[in-house]
């Protein structure tokens, strides 16, 4: 199988991804669609051995790729939080598919579905009842929501963007016109 093209980014040219210790946002073609992939052997005979943090039953954990290909990745910084489950997208360090898709991954694990992305809500169907959307969890967002004096400070929620957008909304004297936009395919929750 043949992985799609991975868009290049900017490094400072001492920095290689193909280099051996390296970590890399690595474009797969399974479930798993980004991953992360440590560099275990350098470029010979122009391909370069990675080996994945992870991967879904079945799938080769070390992989070989050309090394022109390897060179165009994202390389993961240990000193940022590109690895962590972000509540917010804009705080990642470097902000890329293999980063945002991790990050979305790690929070549907943790069954926490909601995340930002700047005043974005991004929520993630799990197919299942979760604590985040019992009736008890919606209670205590409503709670934070009306004592809280900046709604920005709320974690990422519906009850949080509705908030933000009220306040707004009734904020100084004429407030601010809002609207809400809900997208999804059809059966995806939007109606919950």
């Amino acid at each position: 199988n043949k992985s799609p093209p991975i868009p290049s980014c900017s490094r400072p040219a001492t920095m290689s991804a193909a280099a051996v210790g390296s970590k890399i946002w690595l474009s797969v073609s399974d479930e798993d669609a980004w991953v992360v992939a440590t560099v275990i052997r350098g470029p010979q005979s122009g391909h370069v051995r990675l080996r994945r943090d992870d991967a879904p039953p079945g799938v080769d954990i070390e992989v070989e790729r050309p090394e022109a290909e390897v060179a165009a990745c994202s390389i993961v910084s240990d000193s940022e939080p590109t690895l962590a489950a972000c509540e917010d997208i804009v705080g990642l360090g470097d902000v890329n598919f293999g980063a945002m898709l991790h990050s979305f991954r790690l929070r549907l694990e943790k069954d926490r579905i909601f995340t930002n992305i700047g005043p974005v809500l991004v929520v993630m169907n799990p197919y299942r009842p979760v604590d985040s959307c019992a009736p008890s969890t919606m209670l205590e967002m409503a709670k934070k929501t009306s004592a809280s004096t900046d709604a920005n400070d709320l974690p990422p929620h519906a009850h949080s963007s509705v908030a933000r957008a009220y306040s707004s909304m009734v904020q100084g004297k004429h407030g601010t016109p809002q609207s809400v936009l809900v997208s999804g395919e059809s059966g995806a929750g939007k109606t919950e």
